[in-house]
């Protein structure tokens, strides 16, 4: 893969090997600390969930969130990032043994993401969560 590789031969490349990884439904820490893999082959009731600050990829499916009175749906090649600690609910839907749901998320140093709020101010967006989503779905179509 080169810099002509576009976003869905990437995640095509990531799919086979998620897929290949976890055979089966699954949820793990990969050899990098911080870092979750998950595989959901059945659409999931809304459960309530504690986020830390991670950011995390859709591989394939669809998943709710909501955070707060947020909702945001996203799903393959679409991210969501929490920068603090807080409750909120989700929910994977539209997924099968054949096209299950998959996703890689990070968990995010709390230390650092203080050090960047304190010392570059204009990173805070005041985007709602539906408008954040947008945008990076715009930004997303441009790129293909």
């Amino acid at each position: 893969m080169d810099e002509k590789t576009k976003p869905e031969e990437y995640l095509a490349l990531l799919k086979e090997k998620l897929t290949r990884l976890m055979p089966a439904p699954t949820r793990f820490e990969a050899a990098i600390p911080g870092m979750m893999l998950s595989r959901f082959d059945r659409d999931t009731p809304a459960s309530k969930c504690f986020y830390f600050p991670i950011a995390a990829l859709i591989v394939q499916g669809y998943k709710r969130s909501m955070i707060g009175n947020q909702e945001v749906n996203y799903g393959e090649g679409y991210c969501m990032v929490v920068g603090v600690d807080m409750p909120g609910v989700y929910q994977i839907s539209s997924v099968t043994p054949e096209k299950p749901f998959l996703s890689i998320s990070i968990r995010l140093d709390r230390r650092i993401i203080s050090q960047l709020i304190t010392e570059r101010p204009s990173l805070i967006a005041s985007d709602t969560a539906e408008q954040g989503a947008r945008r990076c779905r715009q930004g997303r179509s441009r790129a293909a």
